[in-house]
């Protein structure tokens, strides 16, 4: 054997390392998805808190109204109760709605907490007490807490209460 043979011979030369870049195809698809639900996730939060701000708005004025006179405490729960439900109802369905239909209408929208007919005609009453006031109260605190933002129901089912506010169909 010729030993200049093995002096000819090369040394091995090792292919460079594969990058990462350019991705392949697969990979752009991959990130555009995920892109695209961050991006819904992001507007969906964004919508559901906006959705929820009059609800937040109206438990801030209720709580505010929490230390007035029992006659100008029902009367601004009134007004928190009829401003919050305009803010997801149609006008037309909701600023005409009083009395026992209102009242009907208000326990539609949540079946589990019920506000009472005969607190809703507390502020026509000359004998307002503390005690009516503050029950009152506590339950449109409850009510806008559970139901709100409210889905929309349709007003054409037969409704009527008894003497001690149970419900009856």
């Amino acid at each position: 054997m010729n030993p200049d043979v093995l002096a000819q011979l090369q040394d091995i030369e090792t292919p460079q390392q594969v990058g990462n870049w350019p991705l392949a195809w697969g990979w752009w698809v991959v990130i555009v998805i995920a892109t695209l639900a961050l991006i819904a996730l992001i507007v969906l939060l964004v919508k559901q808190y906006q959705l929820r701000q009059a609800k937040r708005q109206a438990l801030t004025l209720l709580q505010q109204s929490e230390e007035l006179a029992p006659r100008a405490k029902v009367a601004a729960i009134n007004n928190v109760l009829k401003r919050a439900n305009l803010a997801y109802q149609n006008r037309d369905l909701v600023a005409e709605l009083s009395g026992s239909k209102w009242a009907l209408w208000l326990n539609q929208h949540n079946q589990k907490i019920q506000i009472s007919p005969e607190l809703l005609h507390l502020s026509y009453k000359p004998d307002c007490n503390e005690e009516d006031a503050h029950l009152y109260y506590l339950q449109v605190k409850q009510w806008l807490q559970k139901a709100m933002p409210l889905k929309p129901v349709e007003f054409n089912q037969p409704v009527e209460f008894s003497q001690a506010g149970g419900k009856h169909v």
